[in-house]
């Protein structure tokens, strides 16, 4: 550090040890690990968890295709209405359409931590979902109305307006909801993502791509 002249085992320790950084700085796998990690153990502490830390939290699911994260972003939102701790979306607090709807859209800026929805006017450079934030908004509703439907066969058939724009399988639809980390295994997308991605990270098997494929191709 001082311009000193260091030994050859100091040497080789520090090209090991910079070996070492240089690969967790590439290895997203190293990175979801440690902050699912941290995670577990705050969520463990308010929920005043004993025992193991991961406590069945520690799971990361890649999100292959655009589909695959609106499905996952309508289900994050509406944790709380599955949970009853809110009754709409505008007491959906911690959540990002409850952000989205407490900003002020009308001056066209995007929100800190959150991708731009089509409705706001951006950049060519810049990347933004294909949904307007009305559009999103409707979903919402009409999702919240499908998971307090009781008649599981009504619930499949009830019409979603935008479902089928965004490309996913209405029927499919109460199901991705209501339990998207059991609808999916380790990776969500069509079937053709799943399988480039079970290609690329050198798996023998991959779960649940039938499944895929009828929810999102």
């Amino acid at each position: 550090m001082k311009g000193e002249i260091l030994s050859e085992s100091e040497y080789e320790t520090v090209k090991s040890t910079a070996d070492v950084y240089r690969k967790r700085l590439y290895d997203i796998s190293w990175f979801m690990r440690n902050l699912n990690e941290y995670i577990a153990r705050k969520a463990n502490e308010e929920d005043d968890c004993t025992g193991r830390f991961w406590e069945g939290r520690f799971r990361s699911q890649a999100l292959l295709t655009e589909k695959a994260l609106l499905s996952c972003m309508a289900y994050v939102d509406l944790n709380p209405i599955r949970a009853k701790v809110a009754t709409g979306l505008q007491d959906s607090y911690h959540t990002s359409i409850n952000k989205r709807l407490n900003t002020n859209i009308s001056q066209n800026k995007t929100i800190k931590g959150l991708m731009p929805l089509k409705s706001h006017q951006r950049c060519r450079n810049t990347r933004g979902l294909d949904l307007t934030l009305n559009d999103y908004y409707d979903l919402l509703n009409q999702s919240i109305e499908l998971l307090r439907d009781t008649d599981s066969t009504a619930a499949q058939t009830r019409p979603i307006q935008h479902v089928k724009p965004l490309g996913v399988c209405q029927h499919h639809w109460h199901h991705i909801i209501s339990d998207f980390e059991n609808v999916f295994s380790v990776a969500a997308g069509d079937g053709s993502s799943m399988r480039k991605f079970q290609a690329n990270t050198k798996r023998k098997r991959m779960a649940k791509i039938s499944l895929a494929a009828i929810c999102f191709d």
